[in-house]
This record gives C-alpha cells, sequence and structure tokens, in this order.
C-alpha cells in the first residue's frame, strides 16, 4: 500500500483543497437501475 487512504484518492480526484475532503466513500446499488452499482461520496470540512 502507498499510504493514501479511499478518501484521500477522492479528494484528489475531485481537486478538493483545504478546508474540503472526501470523508467516506460507499458502494450501494442504484434504485434506478437495480443491476448497477453508485458511489456515494461524503465531502466534509
Amino acid at each position: 500500500m502507498n499510504g493514501f487512504s479511499q478518501t484521500d484518492i477522492f479528494t484528489m480526484a475531485l481537486g478538493l483543497t483545504d478546508p474540503w475532503r472526501a470523508t467516506n466513500v460507499e458502494m450501494v446499488r442504484s434504485e434506478k437501475h437495480p443491476d448497477k452499482m453508485e458511489v456515494h461520496i461524503t465531502v466534509d470540512y
């Protein structure tokens, strides 16, 4: 592992800057398309 958490990677990928950061990432089944998954990202400061 390279020392980055999953939330750190999403924080960088979304271009968030201090004090904002991704604090939670979860995969959930889509309500509209149950055969597909969605990524829900919580952003906090």
